[in-house]
């Protein structure tokens, strides 16, 4: 008679186990230490893609800088901060006429903004991701660490991430 299964986790189960000829027994399965941890390894897996969703959303915003008494966001992805780096590059090397430049902020308004606000603004964005990262460290060393479904589920992967637009604050 050939065995039955519910789904490919459980038949892998049951195959790893040698157990093709035998009827499916789910009360077993459920008790089986192995596959109890084969579960959660899976959940954790699940938990983790999740929270590093939640890390790329709190990046992909913006952070917040103040310039001759005005308020802009500036936008913080990974695109915005590789520019942020490439213009200050420019003028590290030397091209001093490269500044004042416009820059279109989150908004999208044009700022003129200076070689040295421009390097606020970088290191404000890049303080955003440390932040980001940071969290993201913490919640899954707390993941990895669960010993069981009930401390996987106390894990709220919501807590601890900056508010943004972020001011650094």
């Amino acid at each position: 008679m050939p065995w039955v299964t519910r789904d490919i986790v459980t038949s892998d189960i049951i195959g790893e186990a040698g157990l093709e000829s035998a009827a499916f027994n789910e009360s077993v399965l459920a008790t089986d230490p192995d596959y109890i941890a084969y579960l959660l390894a899976n959940k954790k897996v699940d938990k983790i893609k999740e929270l590093k969703g939640k890390r790329d959303e709190t990046i992909g915003g913006c952070v917040e800088y103040t310039i001759s008494s005005t308020d802009y966001k500036f936008d913080a992805d990974i695109k915005s901060y590789g520019l942020m780096n490439n213009a200050i590059a420019v003028k590290d090397r030397g091209n001093a006429t490269f500044f004042p430049i416009e820059w279109i902020d989150a908004d999208n308004i044009s700022v003129t903004v200076t070689d040295v606000e421009l390097t606020a603004i970088f290191d404000l964005s890049g303080r955003l991701y440390e932040a980001c990262y940071d969290n993201y460290q913490t919640h899954r060393v707390a993941i990895n660490a669960a010993v069981d479904q009930a401390a996987l589920d106390a894990i709220d992967i919501t807590t601890g991430w900056p508010t943004v637009p972020y001011t650094g604050v």
